[in-house]
């Protein structure tokens, strides 16, 4: 009987290579993707090993697809997305359909169809013309825990809302028209990383529910009222941290009361902001793993903080535009060789340059 079985085995997979059905799922994907008149993208051919294919990863014991890559598989002219294609791939953990430019779907072939790929971990949407219709179907693939589906027509908050019944750990919305109170987007206890960059969301975040965050990008947005960075202060896993807003009345303030947050930041921006009433952050002396900070455009007053460079050697760019810094510019007798783009232009500086600043960091803007 086990010999039986592992005969039928081998014959499914092909003597060792791919499945046999795995392989005629991607003829099949191959053939509704492609435009007459325009080769294919992949080197897909029939007489191969599908699992040398490019943009095909199998489990190297079994030989079953895990990981399908369409990225930019088709011509930029929009199309329908025929989601049951894809349903023989019984364990595929991650897909990418990024850059296609679908609309999805055929008819009866929606993202529901895919809750029986239980091992669907990662799913790539990112610049596509998906829109707040497909959000209810992809609810449906409970296995997802990173979802990127930025640049495309999603347009209501309420309709994302919906996604917080996934236990999603990594989501990015960045790129759409995403409108209404960024506080009606629900409850996301499991979020590591969220980008909801570029959109037209206001009001703000409520913090303390996303203890997990290690990045957090909400640029771009019509950010409105007081966001007070305490309310990160236990987050210690945060390590990126991007804020800005569209209009105007956006002010953060950046002090912590009581002792200096549990984070130690690897990227921060704060860039007109309102920050701090103008007074520089604090808490930044005691940050050390910096990479890259802006603080631009928020009228911080005092003397220029080159202290900056010297507690975080690893610092790679750094924009301190359009504020009202004062005082001569004097860089660190060592400087900081990983420092590639300064930015100090359109302060109140003093005082004369080293001659030879803009020879060793051509990056370097300070009029």
């Amino acid at each position: 009987m086990i010999a039986v079985v592992l005969l039928l085995w081998h014959q499914s997979k092909g003597c060792g290579a791919c499945w046999v059905e795995e392989k005629a799922a991607l003829l099949d994907i191959k053939a509704s993707f492609s435009v007459p008149g325009t080769p294919w993208k992949l080197n897909w051919d029939n007489g191969d090993d599908c699992c040398r294919w490019q943009g095909v990863t199998c489990d190297s014991v079994d030989g079953r697809i895990t990981g399908l890559d369409l990225s930019e598989s088709t011509d930029f002219t929009s199309r329908l997305l025929n989601a049951t294609l894809f349903l023989p791939f019984r364990e595929l953990h991650n897909l990418s359909l990024s850059a296609n430019y679908f609309n999805c779907c055929i008819s009866a072939s929606g993202f529901e169809s895919w809750s029986s790929l239980s091992m669907l971990e990662a799913l790539d949407l990112r610049q596509n013309n998906f829109n707040d219709s497909n959000i209810e179907s992809l609810v449906r693939i409970s296995s997802l825990k990173t979802l990127l589906i930025s640049q495309n027509q999603l347009l209501n908050v309420l309709q994302i809302k919906q996604l917080s019944a996934l236990n999603l750990e990594v989501l990015d919305l960045s790129g759409n028209k995403i409108s209404g109170v960024i506080s009606d987007m629900g409850d996301w206890p499991f979020l590591k990383a969220l980008s909801l960059r570029g959109n037209l969301l206001n009001g703000t975040l409520p913090m303390e529910d996303l203890i997990s965050l290690v990045y957090l990008s909400l640029s771009g947005n019509q950010l409105e009222g007081l966001l007070l960075l305490s309310s990160f202060s236990n987050h210690s896993k945060l390590k990126i941290l991007e804020l800005s807003s569209q209009i105007g009345n956006f002010q953060v303030e950046a002090e912590f009361q009581n002792a200096n947050p549990s984070f130690q930041l690897g990227g921060l921006e704060l860039p007109n902001c309102n920050l701090n009433n103008g007074t520089f952050p604090s808490f930044l002396s005691n940050q050390h793993e910096l990479y890259y900070l802006d603080l631009s455009h928020n009228q911080l007053r005092g003397p220029f903080p080159i202290w900056l460079v010297q507690n975080n050697k690893n610092m790679l760019n750094l924009n301190l535009r359009n504020n009202s810094f004062t005082g001569p510019l004097v860089m660190p007798p060592q400087g900081n060789s990983n420092l590639s783009w300064f930015d100090a232009s359109q302060n109140m500086l003093s005082g004369a340059l080293p001659s030879d600043i803009h020879i060793k960091n051509p990056q370097f803007i300070i009029t």
